[in-house]
């Protein structure tokens, strides 16, 4: 399929991160000076540590002009994560607070301003064959380790949950998932990047401003985890704004999506799936789920381990 290059739009306001607005030309100048910054030949793959959604969007598509893969990493690390295999990893982290104690650390030049001038990266995607960002698993089965998503893999699921999500074609989305979790960065960037939308994303903001920017932006699409939806219907005084309001990452409590849906007007609509094997089903109630098109599944007879086939995943067979 042909894929116009990301944020070909460089006049539009592509994202929203607390008051700050960033025009895909800022972006794109931003991108060019972590080009700029990086070593000739930092690796296959780069440790990228921020909280802000600029951030990892502008190094996302420095490292993919490159043919590089990010790693996505929580600013709160203190030290480098266990399951890198030992190689050495050059990171590129912003100076914003905590900052994980990582070797090799760069830090590019600070954000240009909305008016600056200066180069602008030309932007491309990976090709589908190519690593295109690194997660770690949550470790709640064990230490986490590394998941590598290739291109073809996020292509063919964001393609098929376009239309699974009842979302359009440049679309906006909201998250509050934190752009480094793989919720945030799947759904929140990649996701409108792929959709020729925009995207925002709550930075240090409390559940009142959520429900203030929801109210004045009219999202197409809500992404968060239980936590961010059981806040939301805990502070929600009215209906909220027609939209998808999509949560994954864990399982949904019946009492808050039945508090969501009575006060804020609207049913969750949950996904199921697991870093390693990407999107599985989807529900927008507390019945059946639905797996997803072209999915496979069966229960292991002895175990009860649920055993799954996709396309989106690193191995499919």
């Amino acid at each position: 399929m042909n894929r116009p290059a990301p944020l070909s739009q460089l006049n539009a306001t592509f994202l929203r991160e607390g008051e700050q607005a960033w025009s895909a030309r800022r972006l794109l100048r931003w991108a060019s000076q972590m080009d700029a910054t990086l070593p000739a030949e930092p690796g296959p793959v780069v440790g990228v540590s921020s909280a802000s959604s600029a951030f990892i969007c502008a190094a996302t598509l420095a490292l993919w002009r490159r043919g590089i893969a990010p790693l996505l990493l929580d600013p709160g690390l203190r030290a480098e994560p266990q399951g890198l295999g030992g190689e050495p990893l050059f990171h590129v982290t912003l100076a914003d607070g905590a900052r994980p104690v990582l070797p090799e650390v760069i830090q590019p030049g600070d954000a240009p301003d909305q008016a600056a001038d200066g180069p602008m990266l030309a932007p491309t995607w990976p090709r589908s064959h190519q690593l295109a960002a690194l997660f770690f698993t949550s470790g709640s089965t064990g230490e986490p380790t590394v998941v590598r998503k290739l291109a073809r893999q996020l292509f063919a699921q964001m393609e098929m949950e376009l239309g699974m999500l009842e979302v359009r074609r440049g679309l906006s989305v909201l998250s509050l998932a934190p752009p480094f979790h793989i919720l945030g960065f799947v759904y929140g960037l990649f996701l409108p990047l792929l959709g020729g939308g925009h995207a925002a994303f709550s930075h240090g903001e409390l559940q009142q401003q959520w429900l203030r920017t929801i109210n004045a932006r009219r999202p197409d699409l809500v992404v968060g985890v239980p936590m961010h939806y059981r806040l939301l219907a805990r502070c929600a005084g009215s209906a909220l704004p027609r939209a998808t309001y999509f949560s994954s990452g864990a399982p949904m409590p019946p009492p808050v999506f039945q508090a969501f849906l009575e006060r804020a007007g609207h049913p969750i609509v949950q996904g199921y799936g697991s870093t390693e094997t990407g999107g599985i089903a989807r529900r927008a109630g507390l019945g059946a789920w639905t797996p997803f098109p072209g999915l496979r599944w069966m229960v292991e007879e002895g175990t009860g381990r649920l055993m799954v086939r996709s396309p989106w995943q690193e191995t499919p067979e």
